[in-house]
């Protein structure tokens, strides 16, 4: 299998090293747009308090699963999350069903 950025990064690394890796030196500051969304799906891993920064072989996990490598969990992403599109009304309305 192909080396990627992520395999570079330690075994755990902090948001901007990993929106680098995932998004490239010109994208990466969309990730911390991103990597909220991401938090709310099941396998994406957290950020360890104590070693301060994601489990990085979990991340490639998540996305590798994502997008149908792995045969646990969905082929293919659901939709474009849109961020910029959200409201307080919509995120009050979600956090309380």
């Amino acid at each position: 299998m192909k080396r990627t950025a992520l395999d570079a990064l330690p075994l755990f690394a902090d948001d901007a090293a990993i929106g680098q890796a995932l998004l490239g030196v010109k994208r990466a500051d969309e990730w911390r747009k991103l990597a909220p969304i991401f938090e709310g799906k099941d396998g994406f891993p957290p950020i360890d308090a104590t070693m301060g920064g994601r489990y990085v072989p979990a991340v490639i996990a998540f996305f590798e699963t994502l997008y149908g490598l792995r045969s646990d969990g969905p082929k293919r992403p659901d939709g474009i999350e849109r961020p910029e599109a959200w409201n307080d009304r919509r995120r009050r309305a979600v956090g309380q069903r």
